[in-house]
């Protein structure tokens, strides 16, 4: 679940219903990038036996986050990830995800670099940009930029505690009950089969089909 808190930030609804209501047109394609300064040694981020690695710390979050965009699961996955010698995990990773009716998602994550947390969409009528898309502290507004016809349009986003929504949710999903409309579940494990195809193809060199 934590990793997907930052789809309960409002600002995620507000380009969910851009492209509801038509405004970007027919969705083309999807540019995330999740990238941080370099943990320190002892980070579990470092840690290999742990899991560590920016593609499952990062890229996780961009992947999630092409896969609310076309409200669809990718077909195929290209991976390469670039390993650190001395720690065995990845401080890299260059994903692209191809999704049903031809379109596509490209996606990176880093370690060691300038910190970047955004995603973009181009449709056929208009393309919107995030300011801040994952990290996105419970003080901060955030804007969205929409690009049309030459202009670009800032629609401003107020501060919101993403985590407390997500946990909010999640309580009212318990009380609920049988009567609860989410399959967190479900939702996990499709995520999971993403990042272990992209696994799969970074090691065997290959474009990786998902099932």
């Amino acid at each position: 679940m934590e990793g997907f808190m930052f789809l309960y930030h409002p600002q995620h609804a507000i380009v969910k219903e851009l492209i509801r209501d038509g405004t970007l047109g027919e969705i083309l394609n999807f540019e995330g990038r999740f990238a941080v300064p370099m943990p320190d040694a002892q980070n579990i981020r470092r840690n290999a036996g742990l899991g560590g690695g920016s593609y499952n710390d990062a890229g996780s979050y961009p992947i999630r986050a092409s896969r609310m965009i076309f409200d669809a699961e990718p077909e195929s996955v290209v991976c390469t990830l670039s390993m650190d010698p001395e720690t065995q995990v990845d401080i890299g990773a260059e994903v692209t995800l191809n999704y049903p009716m031809g379109r596509s998602a490209r996606i990176s994550s880093a370690f060691g670099a300038d910190f970047q947390s955004t995603y973009s969409v181009t449709g056929s009528k208009a393309r919107i940009r995030m300011e801040r898309a994952y990290a996105v502290p419970k003080d901060m507004a955030v804007k969205i930029f929409l690009e049309r016809d030459g202009k670009i349009e800032e629609i401003s986003v107020e501060p919101a505690d993403h985590f407390k929504l997500m946990i909010d949710d999640f309580c009212q999903e318990i009380l609920a009950g049988k009567k609860g409309t989410k399959n967190y579940e479900d939702d996990l494990l499709a995520q999971a089969r993403v990042l272990d195809a992209g696994r799969i193809s970074s090691t065997e060199g290959r474009s990786v089909y998902i099932r």
